[in-house]
């Protein structure tokens, strides 16, 4: 029967066909129309239609349902009975559903998966491309039933910029994360940096990583922070007193330490001593000169020393002194600077000559030129061990009858002052040219009191940028009055004369002045001569020019009237050095402290005797910071004859009241280190004994089994180790 016939018969009484394939196309003249419409069931193999539309009703298949190509060869879909569903792009499987859920092979793209649980086994990609993935309860990375890991990656856009991974406590975004946890069961959480590495890593029993430091440090050290900038690292646990402070001059190991109150700083405490190395004589020929040393820094660690020599006519001759690292010195060869007479501004008896210097190699002698010749500079330059001078000039034509000079670092000025032949006191300022020849400006008038200024002193604050000086004024009893040079402009301002020590029924005898950097303040030495011979010391702030006077102290020690005097600040042992001679031709070194930070007041620390035989006049004294040492370059005789001399001394000062620990370590100056303190245990010490108490030593530093006239500072646990229980 063919295949047309055997469809009518179907259509007619509704038998089923046999197995095989029916074409709609091979249907003609039996059907009413080219697309016949059926009712039932049709039971076949396979159906090869053009088109199979079912216009109502249900259309049911049995078994696996299967939809290929128009070439019957590739796969669009298979749904297979009782089983799997899929989808297939060109040929290649995309979608299959299975028992617990749906396969996808490739990546989903979505604008947004709002879902109850995510569980990334499930949904099993290569990607998940969203705007937003939104879980009420979890999402869940890697399958925890099979034990497979996942990741969970963050790109930033093409351009470059992060992604980011948010924590909210609720809708709104702004609101402070509370009671939320980042929960890392088994592995290490980790943070990577842009170039793959790991910059943080937290491990649940291993060693936390922060940075370059991803070690686990040794036992007994503990993380400590590397500062701004920089990653922690491990370090030996040191107990609660180590502290970490900054060392104001080289420290060595179990050195005991004190705080350097000026700076907040520490240091080493050194014991209180002040040794005189010996004389030299500077110049031996020089026996019996009353034109007294004079000296200044010259820069490069030399200094020069200035005199008359009385076995070559009294003309001025000088010595370069240099000074090496380790404080011995070369006196260089004694030389002449000119055959012209040559004495010390003022033509004071006693007086030393008055030099000065810019710090860079220049040097200027201020002298009187004969008895009515007038007031004269002359102008030098160092090379190595001798200088070469300019021609005298004259400052004024008469002589004076006091003066000094001083320079102004900040405007490159010497300023000369002097009190002419009528008693006023005048200044003048003077210009190098940078080659031995001074410019002058013209005088300006600073005081003209009706009898003339027997003595002055002047120095000049660096910090204020101008000239202190200070004088006796006859007018008012010999009192000691202080005014402030400010140059500006071509022109010098003067403020008015404030009085710094009041003499009374004494006659005045000297005043120097010498404003200490360090401190921030000027120490003025005002002698009286008769009757009682006694000096005291003033100590003056500045503040824009304003002068006061901040402390007085009394030394009522008796000097010599055939002496001179001089005072400077050491900051080795952070005081004030007064240097002068008593009747009976001693030369003292007074040590004075000043505490300008709490009490403002002077404390004598030690009182020492530089040598007894014969007087100090013409004192110089300076601190030389290449080598640490001091110096006094003066003249050294029984009376009015006097040799030039240099002797060096060292001064150290035990501050035992700043006692805060031990060096665990040695700290290099300007360095960073270790030290124990109040409940710590050092261990660099060498021959204690063990379970006893050691003092520190209230006057040398030293440490002691003694309690007299010493401070507790701990107990020795072994012959190198001191728990610390106090400091001072």
């Amino acid at each position: 029967m063919s295949k047309a016939r055997d469809l009518a018969d179907f259509v007619s009484d509704g038998s089923p066909l046999a197995d095989g394939t029916i074409s709609v196309s091979e249907v003609s003249g039996a059907a009413p129309t080219a697309s016949p419409t059926f009712t039932g069931t049709v039971t076949a193999s396979t159906i090869d239609v053009d088109t199979l539309q079912n216009t109502s009703g249900t259309l049911y298949t049995l078994g696996d349902l299967n939809f290929r190509s128009s070439s019957g060869v590739t796969p669009l879909a298979n749904f297979a009975e009782l089983g799997s569903v899929t989808l297939y792009y060109n040929g290649s499987e995309k979608i299959k559903t299975v028992n617990t859920g749906v396969t996808v092979t490739g990546t989903v793209y979505t604008t947004g998966l709002d879902v109850t649980n995510v569980v990334a086994t499930n949904v099993d990609a290569t990607t998940i491309d969203a705007t937003s993935i939104e879980a009420s309860t979890s999402l869940a990375i890697g399958n925890n039933d099979t034990g497979n890991s996942g990741v969970l990656y963050l790109y930033g856009g093409a351009t470059g910029e992060g992604g980011e991974l948010r924590i909210y406590p609720s809708a709104a975004e702004d609101t402070v994360i509370d009671n939320w946890s980042i929960d890392v069961a088994t592995d290490d959480l980790r943070f990577f940096t842009s170039a793959g590495t790991v910059a943080y890593q937290l491990a649940p029993t291993g060693a936390a990583s922060f940075g370059s430091m991803n070690n686990y440090g040794t036992s007994g050290q503990v993380l400590t922070s590397g500062g701004s900038g920089a990653a922690p690292t491990w370090a030996d646990a040191a107990g609660g007193g180590t502290v970490e402070l900054t060392a104001a001059s080289d420290i060595s190991v179990g050195d005991r330490i004190r705080i350097k109150t000026s700076t907040g700083e520490v240091e080493p405490i050194q014991y209180r001593n002040i040794s005189d190395d010996g004389d030299t004589q500077i110049n031996s020929s020089v026996s019996n000169n009353d034109r007294f040393t004079g000296a200044t820094y010259v820069g490069n660690n030399k200094y020069v020393a200035i005199y008359g020599n009385n076995s070559d006519s009294d003309y001025p001759y000088y010595n370069v002194i240099t000074v090496a690292s380790d404080g011995t010195y070369t006196i260089g060869t004694s030389t002449r600077i000119g055959t012209f007479t040559c004495f010390p501004v003022g033509s004071i008896s006693y007086h030393r000559f008055h030099v000065a210097s810019n710090g860079d190699g220049e040097v200027v002698l201020y002298f009187e030129n004969g008895t009515s010749s007038g007031l004269k500079t002359i102008t030098g330059t160092v090379s190595g061990s001798s200088i070469t001078w300019g021609s005298v000039q004259t400052v004024q034509s008469t002589n004076p009858f006091a003066g000094d000079i001083c320079y102004d670092s900040t405007n490159n000025l010497y300023f000369l002052l002097y009190t002419d032949s009528a008693g006023a006191s005048k200044v003048k300022t003077a210009s190098s040219n940078g080659s031995n020849t001074l410019t002058f400006s013209s005088a300006t008038t600073w005081y003209y009191p009706a009898t003339a200024t027997k003595y002055m002193s002047a120095t000049y604050n660096v910090d204020q940028g101008n000239v202190e000086v200070y004088y006796s004024d006859k007018d008012d009893q010999n009192n000691v009055k202080g005014r402030t040079l400010t140059y500006s402009g071509g022109s010098i301002t003067v403020s008015s004369a404030v009085q710094i020590d009041y003499i009374g029924t004494e006659n005045q005898d000297g005043v120097y002045a010498n404003y200490v950097s360090e401190q921030g303040y000027t120490v003025i030495m005002s002698m009286q001569t008769s009757p009682s011979r006694a000096f005291s010391i003033l100590v003056v702030s500045n503040s824009s020019g304003a002068l006061t006077l901040e402390y007085t102290y009394n030394a009522q020690h008796s000097f010599n009237s055939d002496t001179h005097y001089n005072t400077f600040y050491d900051p080795v042992s952070e005081s004030q050095l007064f240097l002068y001679s008593d009747g009976s031709g001693t030369c003292y070194l007074k040590q004075y402290v000043w505490n300008i930070s709490t009490t403002q007041k002077l404390s004598l620390e030690t009182d020492i005797n530089l040598f007894s035989s014969d007087r100090m006049m013409g004192g110089n004294g300076f601190y030389d910071a290449n080598s640490g040492t001091t110096f006094l370059i003066f003249s050294k005789g029984p009376s009015y004859g006097a040799t030039p001399t240099i002797t060096k001394f060292t001064t150290k000062i035990a501050k035992v009241s700043d006692f805060i620990g031990f060096a665990d370590e040695a700290i290099s100056a300007g360095s960073a280190g270790k030290i124990t303190t109040i409940g710590g245990l050092t261990t660099n010490q060498s021959g204690l004994s063990a379970g006893s108490v050691y003092y520190i030593n209230t006057s040398t530093g030293a440490l002691t089994t003694s309690s007299s006239g010493s401070t507790k500072i701990g107990k020795a646990l072994s012959s190198t180790s001191i728990l610390i229980q106090s400091v001072v």
